[in-house]
């Protein structure tokens, strides 16, 4: 004998699978709605340039990552090019950066703050060794030393109105400035030097500190032959108005010396 299910029951069931049917659709729905979050961005060419600098493990990588690497071959063997542990990377002030233009992107360098001055070409970016490692002697050394003929030097420089007893009298004819060890910041690493108004940079040297702050720029000092103090320099020649190498900075190196 067939039976028959009742209608009420039927409607239960149909209506019970509806809902588990629902339910199912449901959870499918919320699983899916829970995405894997995009990949970060690729950093930006700016960025890019520090990390492959910092990455390096031999001297001939880092030259292809630098600008005048055949002036800082001997450089980057003395000081080793080992690689180096970067903290965060902001190179924020090289956005737009045009060619031919530079910028300093903000990092830790092995635990310590530092900037990388980085340097954009037709290419891309480069770094600039010398503005970035900071390749020289330390004022203290050269407080020790004294020397006569004139040492190429990054320091930060600002217009002064202190004249000593070896150039007392010289405010008409002489301008003054202090200059800051920017390797070290107590006041043992600050010295005075001193550059006759006619010489050729003076003038763009005291324009670029008559505002009395403190601007990062590429000199020549030397101490007078009579060495009667280790604060007070003379100021050979303004090499360039930034940290930025360049072809004045190597005329120094050259055996004839500079070339005016």
């Amino acid at each position: 004998m067939t039976r028959t299910v009742p209608c009420a029951l039927f409607l239960l069931f149909t209506a019970c699978a509806r809902h588990e049917s629902e339910k199912e659709d449901k959870r499918e729905s919320t699983h899916a709605a829970v995405n894997t979050p995009p990949p970060p961005p690729p950093p930006s060419p700016a960025k890019h340039a520090v990390l492959d600098y910092a990455a390096t493990a031999t001297c001939a990588a880092r030259e292809l990552r630098i600008v005048f690497p055949e002036h800082n071959r001997e450089l980057l063997g003395a000081r080793g090019c080992s690689p180096i542990t970067l903290g965060g990377v902001d190179t924020t002030s090289c956005d737009g950066a045009d060619a031919g233009t530079y910028c300093v992107a903000a990092t830790t360098f092995n635990g310590q703050s530092h900037g990388v001055w980085l340097v954009k070409n037709a290419g891309g970016f480069l770094v600039d060794y010398r503005a970035t490692e900071l390749a020289q002697p330390t004022f203290v050394s050269l407080k020790a030393q004294m020397p006569t003929k004139p040492v190429v030097v990054r320091a930060f420089a600002m217009l002064s109105d202190y004249y000593n007893y070896e150039f007392g009298g010289k405010h008409a004819t002489h301008y003054a400035f202090e200059l800051s060890d920017p390797q070290q910041t107590v006041m043992s690493t600050r010295v005075y030097a001193y550059i006759a108004k006619t010489a050729p940079d003076a003038q763009t040297l005291f324009d670029v500190t008559k505002d009395g702050k403190w601007h990062p720029v590429t000199v020549a000092i030397a101490y007078p032959k009579t060495k009667e103090s280790s604060q007070v320099c003379v100021l050979s020649s303004l090499v360039s108005p930034s940290f930025l190498e360049s072809e004045a900075e190597h005329a120094f190196e050259a055996p004839s010396g500079p070339t005016r």
